[in-house]
């Protein structure tokens, strides 16, 4: 980043904004606020995930509907569409009951409990909703358990 920091930080989807007024670059940074991607050390420097020459000193980004806004003392206020990133990885589900192998007495219901979590700088989870219960296994039921599928995503 250049010499001075002109601009107080904003933050958004996981992104940090900040602008720079050095003498000689007048940029709009994009960094990780998780502090994962492009960042290494203790404490940690982080490369931008992107930047953009605004032409003139800036003041702090304001983010609205997707958009990054900044003011340029020039007499400019300059609009960037924010850049939608997929997030690969699928969120985490753990099961805890029912127990991988275990024995219930026939009949039984047994609630199914389990978390989720997305991992840090994710796109988030739209839900963590599953249904919550296994139907009992009937006297005329012979032959392997009955899995009942749980869908979970983001």
């Amino acid at each position: 980043m250049g010499e001075i920091a002109s601009s107080s930080p904003s933050v958004a989807g996981g992104v940090v904004y900040v602008g720079s007024a050095s003498p000689h670059d007048h940029i709009l940074y994009a960094f990780d606020a998780a502090g994962v991607t492009g960042c290494s050390g203790s404490p940690k420097v982080c490369a931008p995930l992107w930047t953009t020459t605004t032409g003139g000193n800036l003041g702090s980004p304001a983010i609205a509907g997707g958009v990054v806004y900044v003011a340029s003392f020039g007499d400019r206020l300059i609009a960037y569409s924010l850049p939608t990133v997929a997030d690969a990885t699928p969120p985490t589900v753990t099961l805890t009951t029912p127990l991988e192998g275990g024995m219930y007495v026939l009949g039984q219901v047994v609630n199914a409990n389990y978390g989720c979590q997305d991992d840090v700088g994710g796109s988030g989870l739209a839900s963590c909703v599953g249904t919550n219960r296994l139907e009992p296994m009937g006297a005329a039921h012979h032959g392997p358990p009955v899995r009942h599928p749980h869908h979970f995503g983001k």
